[in-house]
């Protein structure tokens, strides 16, 4: 895999005085040193130099010209298609957005596989180029280049529901938040007397990793209205970042949302917040007009689709108004057969021994995930739903997913790429699949199914007619049974 390297990755990586490491230098240095271990490509682009010569310190301006020769830069990189101009708005030649402009240039040409960047500007013209899963914040990176190695880093722990006063008001992991909110430790001494519930990853020695506070409301604001939660305060330590901590507390959050018949859920953010504000909209967050007196912005979840909401495209229906929430009307439904020790990876809470097992590490953090087969069909519309059969000693469905975008391929690289972060194949089992064409499938989590539906049950419906050996298309006839295991969302819900 090739990575190339934006100005605000490479400079942390290049501190040039005690004071100049930078809260993003150990990640960068993480990435870099995996890439390197894993024989991934890191390059920069010859522009970049151009960025650099704008600091005006001499001495570290003549620093980092030294530094940047021990990069690989960008062979003969491509020049900006007009597409790419239109969403970059033609800039000046030699300017910070000319830069940046190269950069996604070269990725939008296949030079490189991903650009990396912490530059929020850069994501949202990407988005607007189309090429936005090209694109990588640092965690995003670190993520892709972990996973692709031979073995899966150490497993991550499970996420707990505690109540507020049951986490250190002394731990590390609140100093940022006083920074942002004056008079952050009477509010969150308030929380701990009123009892209020938060979802928390424990790191390695005990300390917070990640956690979001909980609050119920009924009191209508920001165009919301019924049954609200807002997610108080949702972080993840700047120490574990790249590793879905987001994607889990958001999971947790969701089954919250769910169990609790809620009606919209909200959160804030500040505006440099710029990678949660992300991982906000690809869950269907929306930000409310107004900013809060302290300049955040609100980012709003409606949980219950209205009619003419019924009518979106299945995918877009669900990132909306899920994960619980499929869309099934006039969607496709697929039986995809899993191997358990796989299953275990992308789903460890539908494994069936996980609550005997004291504080068991899930290693499927993601709700957005991948799979990859050699099922010989070849086209899975977005927003087929996905019933994943757990093979050999158990034979039954215990998890659904909402298909979003497929891949057939037999060129490893490209499959890695296409699946990026999501996938827990390490780059050496691609490629050995990649001697055979690949299905490569990503897809979202949408429900664990509690009880599972046992192979007895699959056939008896009509669902399969033996143990599937791979990928099953769902007989029209039985579809109104998985509308069953789903929130229907069609004009009427079908009889039993």
């Amino acid at each position: 895999m090739k990575f190339l390297l934006d100005t605000n990755i490479v400079l942390p990586l290049e501190p040039t005085a005690p004071g100049g490491i930078e809260p993003t230098s150990a990640l960068a240095i993480e990435l870099v040193r995996i890439a390197n271990e894993e024989g991934h490509d890191i390059y920069i682009h010859p522009a970049l130099r151009l960025d650099v010569a704008r600091d005006k310190d001499g001495q570290r301006l003549a620093a980092r010209k030294v530094l940047l020769d021990k990069y690989r830069h960008l062979p003969s990189p491509p020049a900006p298609t007009s597409p790419l101009e239109e969403a970059f708005g033609a800039p000046t030649p030699e300017t910070n957005d000319w830069v940046d402009l190269q950069n996604v240039a070269a990725v939008a040409a296949d030079a490189v596989d991903y650009l990396v960047t912490e530059d929020a500007g850069i994501h949202r013209r990407a988005k607007r180029a189309g090429i936005e899963s090209r694109v990588l914040f640092l965690a995003d990176a670190v993520a892709v280049v972990r996973n692709l190695r031979p073995s899966p880093p150490q497993a991550p722990p499970a996420v707990d529901l505690v109540k507020v006063y049951a986490l250190p008001p002394a731990d590390l992991f609140w100093d940022s938040l006083r920074g942002d909110y004056p008079g952050f430790d009477a509010w969150l001494q308030q929380c701990r007397r009123e009892h209020r519930d938060a979802w928390v990853i424990w790191g390695s020695v005990g300390e917070i990793a990640g956690a979001c506070l909980l609050k119920p409301e009924n009191q209508p604001e920001f165009g919301m209205e019924g049954n609200i939660l807002k997610l108080s305060t949702f972080k993840v330590a700047e120490s574990y970042r790249g590793l879905r901590y987001g994607e889990l507390l958001l999971k947790a959050a969701f089954e919250t949302a769910h169990t609790g018949n809620h009606d919209w859920m909200y959160v804030t953010a500040f505006p440099r917040q710029a990678e949660l504000i992300e991982l906000f909209e690809d869950f269907g967050f929306d930000a409310w007009p107004e900013r809060r007196p302290n300049g955040e912005l609100v980012l709003r979840k409606k949980l219950r689709p209205s009619d003419a909401d019924r009518l979106l495209a299945a995918v877009e229906f669900n990132r909306r108004f899920g994960p619980h929430l499929v869309k099934v009307d006039g969607v496709s439904a697929f039986v995809v057969p899993i191997q358990p020790r796989f299953h275990h990876l992308l789903f460890p809470e539908a494994e069936a021994q996980l609550s005997l097992a004291e504080g068991a590490h899930p290693f499927g953090n993601a709700i957005r995930k991948a799979y990859l087969c050699h099922a010989p069909i070849r086209r899975i519309e977005p927003g087929s739903i996905l019933l994943f059969y757990r093979s050999e000693a158990d034979r039954c469905v215990r998890v659904i997913g909402v298909a979003e975008e497929t891949l057939v391929s037999n060129d490893a690289s490209l499959i890695a790429r296409f699946v990026g972060s999501r996938t827990v194949y390490p780059l050496r089992e691609i490629k050995e699949m990649a001697r055979q064409t690949v299905l490569a499938i990503l897809f979202r989590q949408a429900r664990v199914l509690s009880p599972p539906i046992p192979l007895a049950q699959l056939q008896q419906i009509g669902v399969l007619r033996q143990p599937p050996q791979s990928i099953v298309t769902v007989p029209a006839g039985a579809l109104p049974f998985i509308a069953n295991l789903v929130e229907w969302t069609g004009p009427a819900r079908p009889p039993s």
